[in-house]
């Protein structure tokens, strides 16, 4: 029933009183009585629709406001005695005493019209795979109905405000009105649903639900007024619900139900199964990553295996061109040997000797160096050093290592005294013995 258009057909603004609509009634019927056409015809066919136009609206009006006042009759009788009539400014009519069963308040249709919404909204939620969603945030199911409540907080308030009713409302003939008469805000609206999600659903908490539904029955019960409508000043207006439709509503409320169950056991089951799979995959992952890291290892301790086999190849080659008097090549095999093994004492030293046979005792006494610090009791690196410090005039040095020498090597040490005891120049002197070989 769209009580604006009735108004517009009766040129009147909603809100207006009782008189005020008999008043513009009486005005339209003298204004478009066929009578006054009876010699034009087609004014008179005109005046006929127009006229019936007209009554028909003056009827549904009169319909609706009578209803309306028995509403807020009700409603006044109810809470006056609780500080003032919330239908203050749209009537004059004094509350009459009511009777226990005067009330309309219609619990069962609110409550059953509240529930068909929440099922259409969480079917919908679920045909759009919004729980397996929330499911995989590991958003616990507990927390659903507490969701699926609060979103329609929303929606609620849009229908209101743009059709006056719900899909569950519309299904029980239930619209809701303000006091101007009109189909309500946005804003007024969503004040009076988040009214109905704290007091009537407690939030949505399972635990909390069935105590707020109690109490507000009760209250609907004794005071003919819901909390959340006499806070707003809205009206509910009920049409007649005849037995088909109520068996139609409560039908409609176990299959969705059903239906609103099983999608949730649905989609928890594809979440655990793409979870088990995802973990299965997983643990396959591990299993080849491991096996990988097993053959890389491996692979590693076999490369690391030929590398030594090669230094140990070119230790040798060293040594025998050494032995030859190939320094040169000698050289060239143990760069390769400190280059695999930079703390290969005997490779130091054998460098060492290399250089010093070819009178490049700088690099002599750094890879003799070397080696005595990788093996601070290599007597021969020590006897070799001090030869290297000999020939390069560096006295005080050579003593030094003579003076370890003794704790190392007797003869080795009594050796580099001899020549340390020459007082011509030790230029290119070497021992007497061969202590270079390695």
């Amino acid at each position: 029933m769209d009580i604006r258009k009735y108004y517009e057909i009766l040129e009147l603004n909603p809100g207006v009183s009782r008189e005020d609509v008999a008043q513009a009634y009486k005005d339209l019927v003298n204004v478009w009585h066929p009578d006054r056409f009876s010699k034009i015809p087609r004014l008179r066919r005109k005046a006929e629709k127009k006229l019936k136009e007209v009554n028909g609206a003056y009827e549904k009006l009169q319909s609706y406001l009578s209803e309306l006042e028995h509403l807020k009759r009700e409603s006044d009788a109810q809470i006056g005695s609780h500080g003032g009539s919330i239908s203050r400014g749209i009537t004059d009519i004094k509350p009459k005493k009511t009777s226990r069963n005067l009330i309309r308040t219609h619990p069962l249709v609110r409550c059953l019209a509240r529930f068909i919404d929440y099922l259409l909204l969480g079917l919908f939620l679920g045909s759009l795979n919004v729980y397996g969603i929330l499911l995989k945030f590991d958003i616990p199911v507990l927390l659903f109905p507490i969701i699926l409540t609060f979103a329609w907080v929303f929606l609620e308030a849009a229908f209101l405000s743009i059709f006056g009713t719900s899909p569950g409302k519309w299904l029980l003939k239930t619209k809701i009105i303000n006091r101007s008469l009109e189909k309500p805000g946005y804003f007024s609206a969503l004040r009076r649903s988040l009214s109905v999600w704290c007091n009537g659903m407690g939030t949505g908490i399972f635990f909390i639900v069935p105590v707020t539904m109690v109490v507000s029955y009760q209250r609907l019960i004794k005071e003919g007024y819901a909390q959340w409508d006499r806070e707003a000043r809205f009206y509910l207006i009920h049409g007649k619900v005849g037995t088909p439709r109520y068996f139609f509503a409560s039908l409609l409320f176990v299959i969705f139900s059903i239906s609103n169950t099983y999608e949730i056991h649905q989609q928890i089951d594809l979440v655990s199964v793409n979870l088990q799979e995802s973990r299965n995959f997983d643990e396959v992952g591990e299993q080849r990553g491991q096996a990988f890291m097993a053959e890389s290892t491996a692979a590693q301790e076999r490369r690391v295996q030929a590398t030594a086999d090669y230094a140990d190849a070119q230790y040798r080659v060293g040594k025998a061109c050494y032995e030859l008097g190939r320094y040169k090549e000698s050289i060239d095999a143990l760069k390769q040997v400190i280059q695999i093994r930079p703390d290969f004492a005997e490779a130091q030293y054998g460098l060492g000797a290399s250089y010093a046979n070819m009178h490049f005792y700088r690099e002599a006494t750094k890879a003799l160096v070397q080696a005595i610090q990788l093996k601070p009791d290599y007597a021969e690196a020590h006897h070799i050093l001090g030869f290297v410090y000999l020939n390069i005039g560096e006295k005080e040095a050579a003593i030094k290592q003579q003076e370890i020498l003794k704790g190392l090597d007797r003869d080795l040490a009594n050796e580099l005294l001899a020549y340390i005891d020459i007082s011509a120049s030790a230029n290119g002197i070497t021992p007497k013995k061969n202590p270079l070989g390695f």
